[in-house]
């Protein structure tokens, strides 16, 4: 431990500025809703970061080698691997836990969420550009092309990395990614200090094993909490997200279940993408699907109403007019900004075809611009017939809508066409001609 601390005491006077800033950040976060301080924060941690794997990647291992084997023996070797070797980004990942749990601190269900979060990578490229500079560094490329080559290799790995989980994700093949990552890291740090005859076989297999034991572990914890933690958590929703996310489908039954029965608004998109990708069907009543819209408002409500129609899954029409009336008065531009709910709603008219004419009569101004809207993705006499007749509305937002509705329908711009505006009599008499030919086939 004495190599250690004489390799911590050459940066003592950062980590009390370190330690300064970590203070700092916990005050702002608790304070002020600014995240400007958490990334000076993180930069600086990735500064020094960087210092601390230069400093150690000067020790003369081979030299240090013959002591701890004078001193503590055959296992001397291991401890001094451990001591400048997987130190160094062990003590990198604890500035970087330290960071995790003040940035989050106060947030729900703290600190086991965030936790769990570091467990499934979150902030892990610190320690991966860390280790890019220690080959680097071990390599001994002079500096004018060890920089840029730091910089560019820490680049593609970024990218790559991306597109990795974008293709892969949710799936198995994040497991292997991941596996993948602990047995080159664990690779790198055993061939650099091992200087045996057979030191890239063994290096391999013992980078292997240990990317592998790793991974497993880090499952197992996911897994336990996942099936001992209390079912209303955030850790038990993030750990059942994380495990899907692996591949593990076997439990998307139970998770779906918790969805449900504690009304995980913020995890339906998440179930969604799952029940596509592992070929599983989600079964709730209207009323639950209708609570999901509702209190799922933006995203999470067009995920789901994205659902319902890729399954034709079409609810009470009564509770879905209930929605959009509630969205018209509270939160008009995610009804109005929804494409997938207008088109949704519009498999209702062949039914209810009198209920949309009044609702579009006894809305407001909102519920009147859905309407429309919604009528575009039908094509039918009378619902021509009321768009063309909304042209020359005195609402001039009403009537621009009602243009675009029938330009989606028939394909035509006659306004564009003729050089007039939309509500001349041949931009009219255009749409009113289409509508007859709609109507002579029965439409």
């Amino acid at each position: 431990m004495e190599l250690v601390r004489e390799e911590l005491k050459k940066i003592s006077h950062f980590l009390v500025i370190l330690a300064g800033l970590y203070i700092v950040n916990f005050i702002f976060n608790m304070m002020y809703d600014w995240g400007g301080v958490s990334v000076i924060v993180r930069v600086y941690i990735m500064v020094l970061s960087c210092y601390v794997v230069y400093n150690f990647s000067q020790i003369d291992v081979e030299h240090e080698k013959e002591l701890y084997r004078e001193q503590y023996g055959t296992l001397g070797v291991i401890y001094l691997f451990i001591l400048v070797r997987f130190f160094p980004f062990f003590f990198i990942y604890i500035m970087t836990l330290i960071f995790a749990l003040i940035n989050y601190a106060g947030s729900t269900d703290w600190p086991y969420d965030t936790l769990l979060r570091l467990l499934d990578g979150r902030y892990s490229n610190t320690v991966i550009y860390a280790l890019f500079l220690f080959i680097i560094l071990r390599l001994k490329i002079p500096p004018g092309i060890s920089i840029p080559l730091f910089l560019s290799v820490s680049m593609l790995y970024f990218y790559t990395d991306k597109l990795l989980y974008n293709i892969f994700d949710p799936g198995f093949g994040i497991s292997v990614i991941k596996t993948a990552k602990f047995m080159v890291f664990f690779c790198i740090l055993i061939y650099g200090y091992s200087k045996n005859r057979l030191r890239t076989i063994h290096a391999l297999m013992a980078g292997m094993i240990s990317g592998l034991v790793s991974f497993t572990f880090i499952v197992g914890i996911f897994f336990s909490v996942f099936y001992f933690s209390d079912k209303s958590t955030k850790s038990y929703s993030f750990s059942a997200r994380t495990l899907l996310k692996y591949g593990f489908s076997s439990i998307f039954t139970d998770y779906e279940t918790s969805v449900k029965n504690h009304k995980f608004y913020s995890d339906i998109s998440d179930l969604i993408v799952f029940s596509k990708k592992f070929g599983y069907e989600i079964n709730m009543p209207d009323n639950l699907w209708i609570d999901f819209i509702l209190y799922g408002k933006g995203t999470y409500s067009e995920d789901v109403v994205s659902y319902l129609l890729d399954r034709k899954i079409f609810l009470d029409f009564n509770l879905v007019a209930d929605v959009v009336r509630g969205f018209s008065e509270e939160s008009p531009e995610i009804l109005l900004n929804s494409k997938k709910f207008k088109s949704y709603f519009s498999n209702y008219y062949d039914i209810h075809e009198n209920d949309f004419y009044s609702l579009y009569k006894n809305g407001n101004i909102h519920l009147k611009k859905f309407i429309i809207d919604s009528l575009a993705y039908i094509k039918d006499y009378r619902s021509l017939i009321f768009l063309i007749d909304k042209l020359t509305d005195v609402n001039v937002a009403l009537a621009e809508r009602a243009y675009d509705s029938l330009k989606k329908i028939t394909g035509y711009n006659p306004a564009r066409e003729y050089g007039k505006p939309y509500y001349d009599v041949d931009v009219i008499e255009s749409f009113r001609s289409y509508a007859s030919k709609i109507k002579s086939k029965g439409f």
